[in-house]
């Protein structure tokens, strides 16, 4: 699994094509916050841990 995997998957929940079940986040087996993970940022986000043992981390940071 890569970044562009993921990107692309989330594009497609967001824009509403298709379920969660029909994208590599079927393969999900945890979300954490980045404060509830340890991680030490200013930003706001989400580490996402898939099935085969993959990391990424998702940063939400508000641009207006």
């Amino acid at each position: 699994m890569n970044e562009l995997v993921i990107q692309n998957a989330l594009e497609m929940i967001l824009d509403g094509d298709c379920d969660v079940s029909d994208t590599a986040f079927e393969e999900l087996v945890s979300v954490t916050t980045f404060a509830d993970a340890g991680m030490m940022s200013r930003d706001n986000g989400l580490v996402l841990r898939m099935s085969d043992g993959s990391e990424f981390q998702l940063c939400i940071v508000k641009s207006r």
